[in-house]
């Protein structure tokens, strides 16, 4: 055996390996690479575009919540909500809307509303899909959608369902598609529509709530909103201590509407492009019932009448003859009564606006014992 012979012996002994082993080594990583490539274009194909999809929506979330409407990719980039502009999906912001139409090897896809829980059809054909969801992304259900051609006839698309989709096919073009809740409509003007476009549209919280004099909620009062000037009201529940009451409504104007203690109250064309609260404020109106020296008669009756006729709850005065009761502005009748010594007078008192700088309105009533 000749010395190169031992030497290479003692080398393949210490586990090292010839440029021919390491070449094919090479060679079959190589093959494997592209097999687990090939399967991931077979079998994956949808899970870029989803997650494309997710990443876009949720930028968009996250910069409608700063700015108070959506933005173009180029304004995501340059907010770092993204690292540059997809090339799966194109994006179009329509202020308080937004549209997003699948490029590229995700057309058809199914992946535009980024939710693989929704069915979203069609898939392989030109079509319009309405998506409705409220500030906090959650769907919204029984929101009408629309679309027209032109100045033509707005044609049903149908109602959000419990992922706040509502979808219909229709020829590849271009056109204004909206979508209506509560008699008020949010359009999206010159949508080119294709295979995979979606339009996203977003509600808004109408927050309504009703505070006493000292700034606290007063719970459990039915609190109403209509379009301006329509009169078409629709509840949306009554008043919860600390939150107030709120419902999901689409971009407008808006007239909000409370009832307190027999009396109505309504604040008139509030503009909700944005989260917006509305509220009433009440006034403490303070009766006292004295006797001829001046002292507080206990357990007098105090009934309150708003000049609606529609009485309130009868009061009973405490050991310094005072009742105090929070009202909204209006012009009440009061009538202090003893029940021993019947003797009655009646008093009118005018709270047409609420005191902010003053003290609350305190009435006197005098009776004869």
């Amino acid at each position: 055996m000749t010395v190169w012979q031992s030497d290479r012996r003692r080398r393949r002994a210490e586990g090292g390996f010839t440029l021919a082993e390491l070449l094919l080594v090479i060679v079959i990583m190589g093959v494997l690479a592209s097999v687990v490539v090939f399967g991931a274009l077979q079998f994956g194909t949808k899970s870029p575009c989803q997650s494309d999809a997710r990443m876009l929506r949720n930028a968009e979330a996250t910069y409608f919540v700063a700015n108070a409407h959506y933005a173009t990719q180029a304004e995501l980039t340059a907010a770092r909500l993204i690292v540059r502009p997809s090339t799966l999906h194109d994006v179009t912001p329509a202020g308080l809307s937004f549209t997003v139409t699948e490029l590229g090897q995700c057309v058809g896809s199914g992946t535009a509303d980024a939710d693989s829980s929704s069915v979203v059809l069609p898939i392989t054909a030109p079509g319009i899909t309405v998506l409705v969801t409220a500030s906090d992304g959650q769907p919204v259900t029984g929101v009408t959608a629309e679309y027209r051609a032109g100045n033509g006839a707005w044609q049903s698309i149908g109602s959000t369902g419990s992922t706040g989709t509502a979808n219909a096919p229709v020829p590849a073009g271009t056109y204004d598609v909206r979508a209506k809740l509560y008699g008020v409509a949010s359009t999206v003007s010159s949508v080119q529509v294709g295979v995979g476009t979606l339009v996203y549209v977003s509600t808004l919280p109408l927050t309504a709530q009703i505070l006493t004099w000292s700034g606290s909620q007063i719970p459990g009062v039915l609190m109403n909103a209509s379009p301006a000037g329509q009169s078409s009201w629709f509840s949306f529940g009554p008043t919860t201590v600390g939150a107030g009451a709120t419902a999901q409504v689409l971009p407008g104007v808006y007239d909000v509407e409370t009832s307190y203690h027999n009396v109505t109250a309504q604040q008139n064309d509030e503009h909700v492009l944005a989260a917006t609260t509305v509220t009433f404020h009440t006034a403490p109106l303070t009766v006292q019932v004295v006797d001829g020296s001046g002292a507080g008669v206990a357990g007098a009756t105090v009934t309150l009448t708003p000049d609606t006729d529609a009485a309130l709850a009868t009061q009973t005065t405490g050991v310094d003859g005072k009742v105090v009761v929070d009202l909204l502005p209006w012009t009440y009748g009061i009538v202090g009564e003893i029940q021993l010594q019947p003797d009655a007078q009646v008093h009118t008192v005018t709270l047409d606006s609420v005191p902010t700088t003053t003290d609350p309105e305190v009435v006197q009533l005098t009776v004869n014992r």
